[in-house]
């Protein structure tokens, strides 16, 4: 699959294509991408979420690529000069977002960017940073990349005393497979009901929670990257939950905490605070209460350009 993507994106290239839908599009939209980790995945000894990372080696094609056709912005400047160059004739914009605050954009993205002199935007789950916790999706997938066939096998299940526990054990299929699975079927459950399956599993097959290392970015490495001139930082809430599953009040905690810890940082600009839904997950319920709660953007994961008219709290 991803060799015939490459193949077809070098035809695209070469047949002048990309270069026909540049002109098309021009300055009056904005192309924003999401990404998420920079690593080599047999490097890491770990069991990665598929479509959650490029290598090294891939993104600074992707660099390449757009500082021969985009002019590449922070997420700042696309918003602060968006209405200014409208109806010319320049390149269309892009800007570089990351998802999450992973070490490895420490040690594999901003060499490039120091390297190629572009901007990106980093959003930040603030509880996450500066610790050694993971996610529950990377939990998840320490748990199935541990565990061994034999250990899969039917025996085991008469262990697990949790109904959504039960269900993971019973996926079928590669490692890649079932954490796949697994994740499409924890990730509409409440917080509680994923650490309670999380903690059976982690017994019942004798495997230990959390993976070794640390997944984050220190507060440290935080500063540094803010004031290298190349990296602005945005919340992506402090806990990483799924907001519309939320109530009100909890929604706000999640605002109002993470944005608080960003200022105090002093690796923010207080005046423009930009924000990330996570899962891309939103509603006009949780888009109204980010633009309350003091944010100055906020992106979705949703597919597409962002025209000059966009509303900025959907881009």
């Amino acid at each position: 699959m991803i060799r015939m993507k490459k193949i077809l994106s070098t035809i695209a290239e070469r047949s002048g294509i990309l270069s026909h839908i540049l002109n098309k599009y021009s300055s009056n939209f904005t192309l924003i991408l999401m990404y998420h980790r920079v690593v080599y995945p047999d490097k890491t000894g770990q069991l990665l979420e598929p479509g959650m990372y490029v290598t090294p080696k891939t993104f600074e094609s992707h660099i390449v690529f757009l500082k021969n056709n985009y002019r590449i912005y922070s997420l700042k400047e696309f918003v602060s000069k968006y209405e200014q160059e409208v109806g010319s004739t320049a390149p269309p914009r892009c800007v570089l977002t990351f998802d999450d605050g992973w070490y490895d954009f420490y040690t594999n993205v901003y060499p490039l960017l120091k390297r190629y002199q572009i901007p990106a935007t980093v959003f930040l789950p603030t509880s996450f940073i500066g610790t050694g916790n993971w996610f529950w999706t990377d939990r998840l997938a320490h748990l199935i990349n541990k565990c061994k066939e034999g250990i899969l096998i039917d025996g085991m299940r008469g262990n697990l005393r949790n109904p959504l526990s039960q269900q993971v054990s019973r996926l079928q299929g590669s490692p890649h497979a079932r954490l796949d699975k697994a994740i499409r079927i924890l990730k509409s459950c409440s917080k509680e009901m994923i650490e309670m399956a999380l903690s059976d599993l982690s017994t019942a097959w004798g495997i230990t929670a959390n993976p070794l290392g640390r997944a984050f970015l220190s507060w440290e490495e935080v500063e540094e990257l803010s004031q290298s001139g190349f990296v602005e930082f945005g919340s992506h809430t402090a806990s990483h939950q799924i907001l519309p599953t939320l109530e009100d009040e909890t929604v706000r905690h999640e605002l109002d905490s993470s944005k608080s810890e960003l200022i105090s940082k002093r690796v923010v600009d207080p005046a423009f605070i930009p924000f990330c839904y996570p899962n891309g997950s939103m509603d006009e319920r949780i888009a109204k209460m980010v633009r309350e709660a003091g944010y100055g953007a906020a992106v979705t994961t949703m597919p597409g350009w962002n025209p000059h008219t966009v509303d900025p709290f959907i881009l």
